[in-house]
């Protein structure tokens, strides 16, 4: 998957020395990897970010806390969290030390076009993101064991039979989740009011706000006391927020063919040279590189 190859290729060079890390390629459009890792405070990848393709997450074990839209989650085993296109989010170790044991599939809203796009169909239910799990018992059981066979299919997916019989259950899984009664699970909250309040107002300013001072006078906070929020609920600072917040707005402004240079200062940044820099930090990519990208 061409875009997804930025994301995967800084996952590799995050993990640490106790991942276990199977990674699998099903098409242009679906990826799928088990993930055992034991992650401590300074290892964990915590870090905002957002990219433009689903992102689901089977929870087996881990004391893993996940922010999204205007909800914070922390799954237990048989969860499902899920991160749709465009939404920024973050994950953070909930504890001094975690073995978190996950299943994750990356997927565009075409993966299963083919097949009609009927698979997909459960997602519209949340657009904002969701941590959910199967209310009836037999079939998270089933959908426990299903995952537990790709696992295993896929650590043999050099034979071409055990490659075939792991998409099926890669459509198993899915025919399940949209046949399954999905509840929003015990482990999701909303976030506090005032963070929440916080964020929308970066959301809808942050191509006027040229500062911290700024947002936190807006509020008739300190700015302290703005900083301290916003790193407690979203293991980030106001500024890097702000800043991947902006290129979002660029990727989509250069899907639609905008000059870069109106990009640029349409999005809030000062200068182009610091553009290209924090646009190629973020996605690896240059703004040009990007819109050829867009265009082929």
């Amino acid at each position: 998957m061409k875009k997804l190859t930025y994301y995967t290729e800084e996952s590799k060079r995050s993990r640490p020395e106790s991942e276990n890390w199977r990674e699998h390629h099903f098409s242009d459009s679906l990826y799928y990897s088990y993930r055992d890792t034991v992650y401590d405070r300074q290892s964990y990848p915590s870090r905002l970010h957002y990219h433009e393709y689903y992102e689901l997450v089977a929870v087996l074990e881990g004391d893993i806390q996940y922010s999204y839209g205007d909800s914070v989650a922390q799954p237990t085993c048989g969860n499902l969290v899920i991160i749709p296109p465009g939404t920024l989010h973050t994950s953070s170790i909930h504890a001094e030390k975690t073995r978190y044991r996950r299943h994750v599939f990356y997927f565009y809203p075409n993966a299963f076009d083919k097949l009609g796009g009927a698979l997909l169909g459960f997602l519209s239910q949340y657009p904002k993101g969701r941590c959910v799990s199967l209310t009836d018992a037999a079939e998270e059981r089933e959908f426990l064991s299903l995952l537990g066979r790709l696992r295993d299919t896929m650590a043999k997916e050099d034979d071409p039979l055990e490659r075939i019989l792991g998409t099926s259950l890669v459509l198993q899984i899915f025919y399940l989740l949209n046949r399954a009664p999905l509840g929003e699970a015990n482990a999701e909250r909303a976030l506090p009011k005032n963070a929440r309040l916080l964020r929308q107002y970066l959301d809808e300013h942050y191509a006027e706000i040229t500062s911290v001072e700024e947002v936190a006078a807006h509020f008739f906070y300190s700015r302290e006391y703005v900083c301290r929020l916003f790193r407690k609920q979203f293991h980030t600072t106001v500024s890097e927020y702000l800043r991947r917040r902006r290129i979002i707005a660029a990727r989509e402004r250069i899907a639609k063919g905008e000059p870069l240079i109106d990009v640029c200062y349409g999005v809030g940044f000062g200068n182009l040279s610091t553009f290209i820099r924090s646009f190629e930090q973020i996605t690896g990519m240059t703004p040009s590189q990007y819109r050829k990208m867009i265009r082929e």
